[in-house]
């Protein structure tokens, strides 16, 4: 019997259950020849490619029930179980058996160290779906819970309990082994929080933290270790995932309030995730309650909890200031509610205003016998006390807001007064002495009435002594008041009160002005801040990144070609096609000798480049290159261009664009050539000089330009043009250049009529889409190879080649209304791309011409794209269009409604880009926007507002109050004759402590000032 032909018969052939039954039968000698072959085998097996990766897949439990039984060592075992090809097992469970039942004849020693060895190879879950298994984390828990070694410390260990624990839970199975050894490495391990959270969307809410609670409830492991565990897990921090199933298991651990870690749950407030910050809220009032927090703790945690940027649990602090202030707290809890001032939710703010304002009030009332925590001084002579039935009076220092700051400050004059009391004290006293002592007199005066004689001097004596003695007892009572006044105060400053007010006070600047008047009733003037910050410097006018210099070598055209993409732009293509053509005709053989090696590479890894019908820029600059270096090449089939027509609906832009690089495919395939590229833009924005043009046309060679590039360059001549050039361009002599001529003369074309129009229609799926159509009425005296682009496009509204329309404005750089109008029919298809088309709209604002309706909806477009970075390039379109003054504000306020109106934009989107160009200095530009579209956004009476009309709302005030600064704000434009400010007196006059109330009756206040 030959023992590794009847295994690998049984591994390929047989089953399962033979093979682990002739394992078994094997002795030393049989297990040493299997052992000789088997990674040879399997290495084999590998050279096979894909297909054989996935036969050793599925043959993994038989070769790897193999390796275990035969191979030698313990470290051989563990290589060879944890082979990538071979650690995946459709059942763990039962694999896990099978292997130890084959291991059982090997020493304890031996399979323990093959334990250590395979939790030390444990690798954490890559994948995320619903078979969520740590590999040979079966194998190596049977191996510990057999040999009762301790696991090392690695956390893929366990996240593979942690993921056994989930499918128990969902599967309702039985705990999964080794619980007292996993459950204190749970809350320091990694990865393991997936599977504590997994379960519990597919198990009717019931988590594995959830049951793991349920064990400590049981007694199956220690409950001290859980809640100890949770708080440490606390501590370490994390991602909100992270740590959310052990929010979930505290909050089942019932943990008693005296468990609370109440120091480190304080610190751990300004930092903790939301989730997390909701239960240690709970929990320190839990603890507040049963007496566990003092005065400083409570201070910090609910600054720290005002502080934080969400809404539910600002509230939660604005509540546990209510609840658990006492007189000693009321420092700390005004500085909290500071805070909160500035929250752009009013019914926070007002809750916010309204404690101070009754916590300021506690805070200046000094403590009275009848409050638990003042301490007792009995009251002076001649001073009123007040009942506990009655509402505490402040002394007279602070008996007037308005003075008492200034009483307040001249606390050191106080003091001084107060030493200076000592000395009329001890008057007092000796006064009291006096009076004691004057019992004798009095007797002696009663005796004189009574019919005694008493000497005139005697007498007079007596009177003086009288006199003085009521004198010092008035004294001592004045003294004693001054001491009752002064103790107050510094009662009041000793708590913190007089820092708190001062941090109340400036904080209350921005409130609106029916809380700075009830709260400076209590504190004294509230000193109005500025509704906003200084105003932002006005944008400098930039430009467009500059031209790159010309190429000059046949190398520097072949490594241009080869860093092609596929989203070309216009001024690298400009720079590659100008080379082509310069070199082509000053030495073509070595310009195609410089470009073999690109078209071998190009011939073998980009292959679609130098074939089939495509138009884009980079196929047809591809061809331009081939051309040159293979003109047999480059030519496409006709039947295939009239394919490419018919499917792909060229738009007459593209055609335009197609056509100029077409004609020099066709001048290179036929041999010619021509200096220079009359067209190619001396400027970014595609613009050609009108003297460069002329120098071109001038060159020697006196070769005729062609057509489609000669009518390009018309196209990129700037508007102000110098009529006295035509005399120049007349004295060519040629066609095109008196075509020149009279176009100089002219000054260019006329501008056409264009209109846009943004509406709604159902389409083919029954749901609305949104359609934008420029419309073109353009003057008749257009040359005919031009009238093309001033025609509106009637077919379909998706390009083939989309990321084309980034070149448009370079091809009427001067006529940046009529590529509007063109582009407008793609917008919602254009624009919801995330290839960086949307740089078009910068291209745009820095060309030159009217702008108009199709500008406009093309930025407005733009500003409401779902992606901040692309939204950008309308950003910076906006602030240059305001800094050039060319920015048709009116138009794109129209624009704003249409687009909101048919959803095709999203409001919060827009909100946000409106208050970037704010910030960048285009307040001006801002304020025309929305003083035309804000008024027709504004629900009218008893209608609900648009979600998010608050935050346009609060852009427009701010924009509103920069705009002032530079002139007089342009109105509100009217709705159905309504004036605009009508409709915002509306809505600032609805009732409720709404943020869209509070930020319209700012913004009225600033248009109506």
């Amino acid at each position: 019997m030959n023992p590794w032909r009847e295994v690998v018969d049984r591994i390929e052939d047989g089953t399962l259950d033979e093979l682990v039954t002739f394992l078994h039968s094997l002795n030393d000698l049989g297990r040493r020849a299997v052992a000789a072959h088997l990674p040879s085998y399997v290495a084999e097996v590998r050279r096979e490619g894909m297909e054989g990766r996935w036969w050793l897949q599925d043959r993994a439990p038989r070769l790897r029930a193999a390796g275990a039984a035969c191979l030698s060592g313990a470290a051989q075992v563990a290589d060879w179980l944890d082979r990538q090809d071979l650690r995946q097992v459709r059942d763990p469970r039962t694999d896990a058996a099978r292997i130890v039942s084959l291991l059982s004849p090997r020493t304890d020693e031996w399979r323990a160290d093959l334990a250590v060895r395979l939790v030390e190879g444990l690798r954490p879950v890559r994948r995320r779906g619903s078979d969520e298994r740590v590999p040979n984390w079966e194998l190596a828990a049977a191996l510990v819970e057999a040999t009762g070694v301790e696991p090392p410390g690695n956390d893929a260990f366990a996240e593979g309990w942690a993921w056994r624990l989930a499918m128990a839970v969902w599967m309702t199975q039985d705990v999964p082994p080794l619980l007292d050894v996993v459950a204190p490495r749970l809350f320091e391990a990694a990865g393991v929080a997936a599977a504590l959270n997994w379960s519990e969307a597919r198990n009717h809410g019931v988590s594995a933290a959830a049951r793991l609670a349920g064990m400590a409830a049981d007694g199956l492991v220690k409950r001290e270790t859980m809640v100890d565990g949770c708080a440490g897990r606390f501590m370490a921090g994390g991602a909100p995932e992270e740590v959310a199933p052990f929010v979930t298991l505290w909050s089942c651990l019932a943990v008693d309030v005296t468990e609370i870690p109440v120091l480190d749950f304080v610190r751990l407030l300004p930092s903790a995730s939301p989730a997390l910050a909701g239960l240690l809220t709970g929990e320190l009032r839990r603890a507040d309650a049963a007496g566990l927090l003092d005065d400083e703790l409570f201070g910090e945690a609910v600054r720290s909890l005002a502080f934080r940027p969400e809404k539910k649990n600002v509230a939660a602090a604005l509540s546990w200031i209510a609840d658990r202030t006492t007189p000693s707290r009321a420092p700390a809890a005004l500085h909290a509610l500071a805070t909160v001032f500035t929250e752009e939710s009013p019914a926070l703010r007002d809750r916010a205003a309204r404690l101070a304002t009754t916590l300021a009030h506690q805070a200046l009332t000094p403590s009275t016998p009848e409050s638990p925590a003042a301490p007792r001084r009995k009251p002076a002579k001649g001073r009123a006390h007040t009942p506990a039935t009655e509402q505490p009076q402040k002394p007279a220092v602070v008996a007037n807001g308005e003075n008492f700051t200034r009483e307040v400050r001249d606390v050191e004059n106080l003091s001084r007064k107060a030493r200076a009391t000592e000395d009329v004290a001890s008057e007092a006293g000796a006064a009291k002495h006096l009076v004691r002592d004057a019992g004798p007199f009095e007797t002696l005066v009663r005796e004189v009435g009574d019919g005694g004689t008493l000497t005139r001097g005697a007498g007079d004596g007596l009177a003086r002594e009288t006199q003085a003695t009521e004198n010092l007892m008035r004294d001592g009572r004045a003294a004693e008041n001054l001491a009752g006044e002064v103790g107050d105060i510094e009662n009041v400053a000793g708590g913190g009160a007089l820092e708190a007010v001062e941090v109340v006070r400036e904080a209350a600047g921005g409130l609106p002005v029916r809380w700075r008047e009830r709260l400076g009733a209590v504190i004294g003037p509230i000193p109005v801040r500025e509704e906003v910050g200084p105003v932002p410097p006005a944008p400098v006018p930039g430009g467009l990144a500059p031209l790159p210099p010309p190429i000059t070598t046949p190398g520097e055209v072949a490594y241009e070609l080869g860093a092609m993409s596929w989203q070309m732009e216009l001024q690298r293509a400009e720079r590659i096609l100008a080379a082509l053509v310069t070199l082509a005709h000053r030495d073509r053989d070595a310009l195609a000798e410089a470009l073999r090696p690109w078209h071998r590479t190009a011939a073998e890894r980009q292959p679609y480049l130098l074939t089939g019908p495509q138009q884009d820029l980079q196929r047809l600059l591809a061809r331009c290159a081939l051309a040159v270096v293979a003109p047999g090449e480059s030519g496409v089939p006709d039947d295939m261009v009239a394919q490419d027509v018919h499917w792909n609906y060229p738009h007459p832009l593209q055609r335009f664009l197609a056509r100029r690089l077409n004609e020099v495919i066709e001048l290179f395939e036929s041999g010619g050539s021509v200096p220079v590229l009359l067209a190619t833009p001396t400027e970014p924005t595609g613009h050609v000089d009108p003297v460069t043009l002329l120098e071109r046309m001038e060159s020697p060679g006196g070769a005729e330009p062609l057509e489609a590039d000669f009518h390009q360059a018309l196209l990129r001549l700037p508007r102000r043009l110098d009529p006295a050039l035509a005399e120049r361009a007349d004295r060519l002599g040629s066609a095109p250049g008196r075509a020149l001529a009279h176009w100089l003369r002219r000054g260019g074309l006329p501008d056409p009529d264009v209109t846009c129009q943004v509406r709604t229609r159902a389409n083919q799926y029954g749901s609305a889409s949104v359609e934008v159509d420029g419309r073109i009425a353009a003057p008749r005296e257009i040359p005919p190879p031009i009238a093309e682009l001033w025609t509106p496009f009637e077919g379909t509204r998706y390009l083939s080649y989309p990321h084309t329309m980034a070149a448009w404005p370079a091809i009427m750089p001067s006529h940046r209304e009529v590529v509007a109008a063109h582009l407008a029919r793609f917008l919602p298809q254009g624009f919801s791309r995330s290839d960086g088309v949307q740089a078009i709209v910068a291209a745009l604002a820095h060309a030159d011409g009217p702008a108009g309706d199709a500008v406009a909806a093309v930025v407005t477009f733009g500003l409401g794209h779902r992606r901040p970075e692309r939204r950008g390039h309308a950003v910076d379109a906006l602030v240059t269009l305001t800094t050039r003054g060319e920015l048709p504000a009116a138009a794109a306020g129209r624009t704003v409604v249409q687009l909101l109106g048919a959803d095709a934009v999203r409001l919060g989107a827009l909100t946000e880009a409106l208050q970037q160009a704010t910030t960048a200095g285009a307040y001006t530009g801002v304020w025309g926007v929305l003083a035309e579209a804000l008024p027709a956004l504004l629900p009218a009476p008893g209608e609900r507002p648009r979600a998010g009309l608050a935050g346009l709302l609060a852009v427009a005030a701010e924009t509103a109050a920069y705009a002032r600064t530079a002139g007089p704000l342009p109105p509100l434009a009217p709705v159905r004759g309504r004036p605009g400010i009508e409709r915002l007196a509306e809505v600032a006059a609805r009732r409720g402590g709404s943020r869209m109330a509070e930020e319209a009756r700012r913004l009225l206040e600033l248009v109506s000032g």
